[in-house]
């Protein structure tokens, strides 16, 4: 019912470019009272041949697009043998009609192929391999002769249950058309032109597949194209003329963005839903007759109840026949937890619970909060030598952005400050190695981490390095974040894995001051004041001539948080026509934020005097970009510090900037030129940060004044650049932050010796054997507890092995309680959250 405009456009383009032809619709959620435009005709399932048991099970089992190319033979078949005998061509409603189609007259069946030829593996997408896993030929088109009814109706009906129970079977039996008749490939580079042969497709278009275009966001060929697609509409003006011409045409009937998922009842039918429905027919195929009833309750309960139930097989703690659903339709849940029903049980149960905003699970699918469960006891490790004092920088020391370059800068104020330390680098997503570090350790040696990994990671990075990373070692963590509200998640982690925080503004320390009783401290990150150089040769540099405003960022950032959009509209604001400024956006990460980066690309296609460059560059040539600028903009909604707005200053440039959070622990008005803003909250989730966030919308009028005023009064720009620069080299120094460590280690080695875990091999020992205390308990309350056994056994001395034993028994009893009720507590904030969960999907689905 949902895709009931794709239907009415495609009757009027067929019209335009076919006068007299006859479009028949299958209308697989039935016709209701919408089959009534000329020139159609819309059948029901059962009047193709089509039982209503199979129908059922198909929308049980398979997506939309398999649907429609598992009954495209029947209704075919059927048209052959009443309807129109003499011929039929079939079009998948995602077709563009643009011209006129080819003659139907062939023997058996016209398919055409999706592509002549297999493109390179040069890492572009769909790859040689995604292609070859598709149907040979495109599932959108076919012409049907008189000769073919046959062999289509037996396509048809060799289909069941069983091949029902297989994923991507639907393209499978589409090639089996092939062999049901005289087959003739038809070829036509002008028709079936869609994002898995664009590239190969440059002349006239008849006929253009759209499926996975986003009428939202209308700013790729598709969806489906994957990570880093062959064809991009910036590079594709003609194929971005005909996405604005389908949007605008579906838009016209009432369909402003994708056609509604498939529910029954108050039931989304999911790829969860339909791999578990498959997974049953696969284990028993006399399951269809128990779905097909679950079915029969229009209200979706039936069905939701049974897929909330525990999947066979499945043992403590439970996994449904849901989740076991979201683990077959994923292949990153398929790789971590190969056992996911018995060894891998609560591991995948916490990994759904902790992403299921972004797996999409109902909340009414969300596993039952963990309760306290009694683990096996693992025998302790004895007889470990002291560390020596010193610290264990941790971090993503070779990557590059703006956690890396933090690092960096702890890493090379520890060397200046002469502190014992050993760096430990970490890779980040393919970015490592991207800019140089001294950094060679890859062991924990001393007494004291320092995790410069953001809050979200600790868990990860926990993983990685194993029990050796908290035990017996004080804990501190660098967190950046840019939010008043931060997750209860990430509270979790952060009083779980750490003993005290490190912030680099005033900002974070007010925003995390309220979640947290532990010691937070913000430390001085340093600015790197580079020598003054000239500026490169704009045309060696390859960028622009004129008065060059720049701003870069992150795409893994956040965009709704940098704001690249208002950077735009200052920009047009104060230029409204091209008049010699400039402004380039530097990006990176934008290939891993496709639609993001192709709508700014969009959005700008109309100026020429703006330009969004996004990838990596050599250092060379970065600092080159940077020394090329006049003046940096930064209109961002948030920062955790705004490395860049101080790199810029620190090259004495002038820069415009948001009056809001962290870069005003750096910036006044006598240094920058600083945009006013209103507080607003966020009303829908950006990347990490909770609805209800608040910040900053900078006004976008003073933004452009400032730009004109910059432009025009260039010199008085540059001199406000000279006093920032200026400003951090007295402030943001090496010497400040090296000072800062030290002191702040000594502090901690003096305030309180019971404060931090000390090694203690004689205790270790004589724990060996008194008890099998378990180090490695994962739940992360326990940190705590163990933490508080060993201050209270510090001051005991070696002749009091005995009252040890005794109170050190006492104590893990009672720090075993204070766990169950830790758990417990957890366990009732987890119910809670569900239940808020279920409301607001209750409330979205009634529309209130």
């Amino acid at each position: 019912d949902g895709e009931w405009p794709l239907a009415v456009v495609m009757a009027a383009s067929l019209a335009q470019h076919h006068p007299g032809s006859h479009l028949h619709v299958l209308a697989l959620d039935g016709a209701g009272e919408q089959a009534c435009v000329p020139g159609m005709t819309v059948h029901e399932p059962e009047a193709v041949g089509l039982a209503e048991q199979f129908v059922t099970l198909l929308r049980l089992t398979a997506s939309p697009t398999d649907m429609r190319m598992t009954v495209a033979p029947a209704l075919v078949a059927h048209l052959l043998s009443t309807a129109a005998p003499d011929g039929v061509t079939y079009l998948a409603p995602d077709t563009m009609v643009r011209g006129p189609l080819p003659d139907g007259d062939v023997p058996g069946v016209g398919m055409l192929p999706r592509f002549t030829r297999i493109p390179e593996d040069d890492g572009r997408t769909p790859t040689p391999d995604d292609l070859l896993a598709m149907s040979v030929f495109d599932d959108g088109f076919l012409i049907a002769g008189p000769g073919a009814r046959d062999g289509l109706a037996a396509v048809a009906s060799d289909l069941d249950t069983t091949a029902l129970a297989v994923a991507r079977m639907p393209a499978r039996t589409w090639d089996l058309i092939a062999a049901s008749a005289p087959t003739t490939a038809i070829d036509d580079p002008a028709l079936g032109v869609a994002y898995w042969n664009a590239d190969q497709r440059t002349g006239g278009i008849t006929t253009i597949r759209l499926p996975g275009l986003d009428a939202t966001e209308p700013y790729l060929l598709s969806a489906a194209q994957g990570p880093h697609p062959r064809v991009l509409l910036s590079e594709r003006p003609d194929l971005a003329r005909i996405v604005d011409e389908r949007v605008a045409q579906l838009a016209e009937h009432g369909m402003a963005g994708d056609a509604p998922a498939p529910r029954l009842g108050n039931l989304v039918i999911d790829n969860a839903v339909r791999a578990a429905c498959r997974m049953a027919l696969h284990d028993d195929p006399g399951a269809a007759d128990a779905l097909v009833e679950l079915a029969r309750d229009g209200t979706g309960e039936s069905l939701a109840a049974w897929l909330a139930g525990t999947a066979p097989g499945s043992r403590d703690p439970r996994v449904s026949r849901y989740l076991l659903g979201v683990w077959a339709d994923d292949d990153h849940a398929n790789a971590a937890f190969p056992y996911p029903t018995d060894l891998n049980a609560e591991r995948f149960i916490d990994w759904v619970r902790e992403g299921h905003r972004a797996l999409g699970v109902p909340a009414r699918f969300l596993p039952a909060a963990d309760t306290p469960r009694t683990r096996d006891k693992m025998a302790m490790t004895g007889g470990a030598a002291p560390m020596e004092q010193g610290v264990n920088l941790i971090g993503f020391l070779r990557a590059g952005f703006g956690q890396g370059e933090a690092a960096r800068l702890m890493h090379e104020a520890m060397v200046a400050g002469d502190i014992p330390h050993a760096a430990i680098s970490l890779t980040h997503e393919g970015l490592d190695d991207q800019v140089e570090s001294s950094a060679a350790d890859d062991a924990l040696v001393y007494d004291i981490n320092l995790s410069c990994v953001n809050v979200d990671a600790l868990e990860v990075l926990s993983r990685r390095m194993g029990i050796d990373l908290m035990e017996e070692r004080y804990s501190i963590g660098t967190i950046w974040w840019e939010s008043n509200l931060l997750p209860s998640y990430l509270v979790g982690q952060m009083n779980s894995y750490l003993d005290e925080v490190w912030v680099g503004s005033t900002y974070i320390a007010d925003a995390l001051a309220v979640y947290t009783d532990k010691p937070i401290r913000v430390f001085p990150l340093p600015v790197r004041i580079p020598e003054p150089m000239d500026p490169p040769d704009r045309a060696t540099a390859g960028l622009p001539e004129g008065y060059l405003f720049m701003f870069s960022f992150d795409f893994n950032s956040t965009v709704a948080r940098k704001n690249p959009d208002g950077v735009i509209q200052a920009f047009r604001r104060a230029f409204p026509q091209p008049s010699g400024p400039q402004l380039v956006i530097k990006t990176i990460n934008g290939h891993r934020h496709l639609p993001e980066l192709e709508r700014l690309r969009a959005i700008t296609a109309d100026r020429d005097d703006i330009t969004i460059y996004d990838g990596f560059l050599p250092t060379e040539q970065r600092d080159a970009w940077a020394r090329a600028a006049d003046c940096y903009v930064s209109l961002h909604r948030s920062e955790g510090f705004g490395l860049t707005m101080a790199e810029a200053m620190a090259m004495g440039k002038p820069v415009i900037a948001t009056a809001y959070s962290a870069n005003l622990d750096f910036m006044n008005e006598d240094v920058a030129f600083l945009v006013p803003v209103t507080e607003w909250r966020l009303e829908a989730q950006a990347g990490p940060y909770p609805v209800g966030s608040l910040w900053a919308d900078p006004d976008l009028d003073a933004a452009a004044a400032f730009m004109r005023r910059a432009a025009e009064y260039p010199d008085a720009a540059a001199a406000m650049g000279a006093r920032a620069r200026q400003h951090l080299a007295e402030t943001r120094t090496q010497e400040r932050l090296a000072a800062f460590i030290a002191g702040r280690l000594a502090e901690i080695r003096t305030e309180d010796l019971t404060m931090r875990p000390r090694p203690n091999s004689r205790l270790t020992l004589k724990l060996n054997d008194a008890l099998a205390y378990d180090r490695q308990r994962h739940d992360a309350q326990h940190g705590a507890v163990n933490r508080v056994i060993r201050k209270a056994m510090r001051p005991y001395t070696a002749g009091a092995d005995e009252l040890d034993r005794r109170i050190l028994s006492a104590m893990v009893e009672m720090g075993g309680r204070l766990d169950e009720i830790a758990q417990g507590v957890k366990a009732v904030r987890q119910d809670l959250d569900t239940l808020g969960e279920v409301v607001r999907e209750d409330a979205e689905h009634r529309g209130d």
